[in-house]
């Protein structure tokens, strides 16, 4: 465990970082592009132009939540009997909740959020967790030289720290100029009574939470048995209605500009300047939202015209256990995989003493992180588009060099490669271990140092025979795990229900 802390603590830097696909493909990007590799983009033509060669490194994404990345071996010839591609394939969402396409949701004085379902998620689990929400936003700008609208996409998390301070220092900070918004987001500073110091610390800060019925209020048989009415339970609290409460109106800044009588009497004389709220976008979505948004990118309201936001769990992940052998988080299902994906394809173009892998591979390694696995993967960018073969043609067509491309070389190219899809195995949870296959148990003493192989009646979830004994073997000198590489890996499949 002591060996294997760093990699340990390194994921978890990799997890908390990733709240959602477009962070998850952000961070990867990031760390490809610190250990050397080349972005490339889908628009531009790779068999012309000579951008890929053998010792190369490269990456590219589509839609900025899906993720390709590869290295050509340095002694890759395109149409030798050894060319293949030897692919690991990932997904980068998991299952959470997301805004609707109208988030605006009032409720007996309180301010919520519309959210729907993504994926087949453990519902019940979002209760009374402290949320927020993150992902990507479309800002609008004026162009400094043509003077044109341009629209830029923009990654946004509302995770800030912000201070804890001691009572008696409230008045100075409620008027202190480093704290201008103190009045539009007074309920993120928390209070922390100290008669003796002012003590300041930084908390993570939620701002939504979806709190559950208290037992008061529920029969005996809903106590027994908690189930989730998905458009009911799940529309998380944002805040309280304070402006209705005390009759006053704000502007699309969030500027107090007087009560509901004073604007609309205004508004009759035609002094009060139309906004962004005419729009029938920006009518849809919680104006409170709209400003915490605005002032994590540092941008006028009018100026947000999309977005596509998630929630996720601010606790952050951490090692546990009596010898720190855990790690508890979110989005582990498949987050794991796509960092260790990642971390094999960079240790496998990494120089060591005797030079890198690459420098007598014959073949194109690849990495390939998909979005939209919860959901089915059919989508321009899921695994189910044609991603992949669109990565196999160009990448061997880039290689051949310029002329006409020849299929026959990637055909035989695919007949001869390999493709591992690698996702999280359940373990047996010791509470409930009939809950798995007696013959087939996936966690023991055994299993937590060997590869796991998933079988199955079900095609999706079949694995080809030859595949499961022929596939790549992990290396013990280089910290692949302890197990020995010329034994087989263990086969595990799920209990009929």
């Amino acid at each position: 465990v002591k060996e294997e802390n760093g990699r340990a603590l390194d994921f978890i830097r990799f997890l908390n970082a990733s709240p959602e696909p477009y962070h998850v493909v952000e961070t990867m990007e990031n760390e490809l592009l610190a250990q050397g590799f080349e972005p490339l983009d889908e628009k531009d033509l790779w068999s012309t132009t000579g951008a890929l060669k053998p010792g190369g490194k490269y990456f590219y994404t589509r839609n900025k939540s899906s993720l390709v990345a590869f290295t050509v071996g340095a002694k890759v010839s395109p149409g030798d009997k050894s060319f293949a591609f030897k692919v690991i394939g990932a997904h980068t969402d998991s299952p959470n909740l997301r805004l609707k396409p109208k988030s605006k949701r009032k409720a007996n004085g309180l301010i919520q959020l519309n959210v729907e379902c993504y994926g087949g998620g453990l519902w019940h689990t979002w209760f009374d967790r402290d949320l927020s929400v993150a992902g990507r936003v479309i800002v609008t700008r004026v162009d400094e030289e043509s003077g044109a609208v341009k629209f830029d996409r923009r990654l946004v998390r509302i995770d800030r720290s912000t201070p804890i301070v001691s009572a008696r220092n409230l008045p100075a900070i409620a008027t202190h100029s480093h704290y201008p918004s103190f009045a539009m987001y007074h309920s993120s500073l928390t209070i922390h009574h100290s008669p003796f110091t002012a003590t300041h610390r930084q908390t993570i800060r939620p701002i939504l939470r979806i709190p559950t019925l208290c037992i008061h209020l529920q029969s005996a048989g809903e106590r027994e048995a908690f189930k989730v009415n998905k458009e009911d339970h799940l529309q998380p609290i944002l805040c309280h209605e304070v402006d209705k409460a005390l009759g006053v109106v704000g502007d699309a800044e969030g500027v107090a500009v007087g009560s509901k009588a004073e604007v609309e009497g205004k508004a009759e004389e035609g002094s009060v300047e139309k906004g962004p709220m005419d729009d029938a976008w920006v009518e849809a979505q919680e104006p409170e939202l709209l400003k915490l948004l605005a002032h994590e990118l540092d941008c006028d309201v009018k100026n947000i015209v999309d977005f596509e936001l998630s929630l996720y769990d601010t606790q952050p992940a951490a090692m546990s256990g009596a010898r720190s052998e855990y790690i508890n988080g979110a989005r582990l299902d498949n987050l794991a995989s796509c960092y260790v994906a990642m971390e094999a394809l960079i240790e496998h173009s990494t120089d060591g003493p005797d030079g890198s892998d690459m420098d007598e591979d014959t073949e194109v390694a690849l990495v390939a992180c998909f979005d939209h696995e919860e959901i089915g993967s059919d989508s321009s960018q899921g695994a189910g588009s044609p991603i992949m073969i669109d990565a196999v043609e160009r990448i061997t067509n880039a290689l051949l060099g310029p002329g006409p491309a020849d299929p026959e070389v990637q055909k035989t190219a695919l007949a001869r490669s390999m493709i591992l899809s690698v996702d999280m195995a359940h373990a047996v949870h010791p509470n409930y271990a009939s809950k798995v296959s007696v013959v087939h148990l996936c966690w023991s003493r055994v299993s937590a140092d060997r590869r796991l192989v998933r079988f199955g009646a079900r095609v999706p979830l079949q694995t080809q025979i030859p595949a499961a004994r022929e596939g790549p073997r992990p290396r013990h000198e280089r910290g692949y795990g302890h197990q020995n590489e010329h034994e087989p890996a263990l086969r595990y499949q799920w209990r009929h229900w």
